[in-house]
């Protein structure tokens, strides 16, 4: 019962900034043609990288090796004179460890679709509010290995899915032509790892902040 508002909960806070995203819409095209250009058909894409200031407790399950760096990779396209749609990938973590004859490893990644409005342009500056809706996917390995002959004596292989969702702001600052540099924040809504797959997952909500560099046409 908790896990299901809990759910509830999360949706109906995605489906409100959702109803902000098409506010702040209808509220840029309104706007003078002279400050808002029609952009159809145009778009960006990229990668760089970010930091999750939550750390990586809820998101991997254990903590016996180095936590991975974690990857984000853009693309969208407007598809209205300041709304634009995408995809984003954004890798959550991943380490390996070995002690003896085990060996364990541990990945996790999101992606998710997108829905982008442009509520400040400039000529060089802008100002990109998003909200998005995808899964979560996890991986976990865990071997155990005969210290005479080298074979596996056990291995449990776990793989994990979940719904996410994403709220944030990108500042896409164009430096040539066809080349943009953006710093972003993230809110992610994710799903914490169980420790078998009979648990429930734990819910939580991760802060992220970075930088990608792209090109845009």
């Amino acid at each position: 019962m908790f896990a299901y508002v809990t759910s509830r909960r999360r949706l109906q806070s995605f489906v409100g900034f959702a109803l902000f995203l098409l506010f702040a819409s209808s509220q840029a095209s309104g706007q003078t043609a002279a400050s808002a250009a029609s952009s159809v058909g145009h778009g960006s894409a990229g990668g760089g990288v970010f930091i999750d200031l939550s750390g990586d407790d809820a998101r991997l399950g254990s903590h016996d090796g180095v936590v991975g760096p974690l990857w984000f990779v853009y693309g969208s396209v407007f598809v209205a004179q300041r709304v634009a749609l995408g995809v984003e990938l954004a890798t959550l973590g991943s380490q390996e460890a070995a002690t003896g004859v085990s060996q364990h490893s541990e990945a996790a990644s999101a992606i998710y679709g997108v829905i982008r409005v442009r509520a400040v342009q400039s000529t060089r500056l802008n100002l990109d509010v998003v909200g998005g809706l995808g899964r979560q996917n996890a991986h976990s390995d865990y071997t155990v290995t005969s210290s005479a002959s080298g074979a596996a004596l056990l291995q449990v292989v776990n793989d994990y899915n979940y719904w996410m969702y994403a709220l944030g702001a990108d500042a896409p600052i164009s430096v040539a032509p066809h080349f943009v540099v953006s710093p972003f924040a993230r809110v992610y809504l994710l799903s914490g790892w169980p420790q078998s797959p009979q648990a429930l997952s734990r819910e939580f909500t991760a802060f992220a902040v970075g930088v990608t560099a792209g090109v845009k046409w």
